[in-house]
C-alpha cells in the first residue's frame, strides 16, 4: 500500500480559526534600542502571548516591548519593536506507514 502526502500552498495562506493560537515555541529577540534580550512565550496560558488567527505561510508580526530600565511607569520610555515570522507546519507518516 502506497501513501503520499502533498503539501499545498494556497494563495494568501491557510488561516487557523483560533483567536488565541498557542504553540510550544519561545521567540527571543534583542532590543534594537538598548540590547536587552526579551523572550516571547507563544505557549503562555496567561493570555498575553499567542498568535491571533494566524495564516500558515504568511508573514506574522510579533510585537516585542519592555520597560526602559529604571522607569517602569512612563509608557513614552518603553522600548518597542516588531519581528516578522512565518508559521509553517509538517505532516508526516508514522514509521509503520512508511
Amino acid at each position: 500500500m502506497a501513501t503520499t502526502i502533498k503539501k499545498l500552498k494556497p494563495k494568501g495562506g491557510f488561516e487557523i480559526n483560533d483567536k488565541r493560537f498557542k504553540i510550544p515555541v519561545h521567540v527571543t529577540s534583542t532590543c534594537p534600542h538598548c540590547g536587552k534580550s526579551v523572550k516571547k512565550k507563544l505557549d503562555e496560558t496567561d493570555g498575553e502571548s499567542y498568535l491571533s488567527f494566524p495564516k500558515i505561510g504568511v508573514p506574522i508580526d510579533l510585537n516585542f516591548w519592555h520597560y526602559f530600565e529604571g522607569n517602569k511607569h512612563a509608557e513614552a520610555d518603553d522600548h518597542e519593536w516588531t519581528v516578522r515570522v512565518i508559521l509553517d507546519f509538517t505532516l508526516t507518516l508514522t514509521p509503520e506507514q512508511k
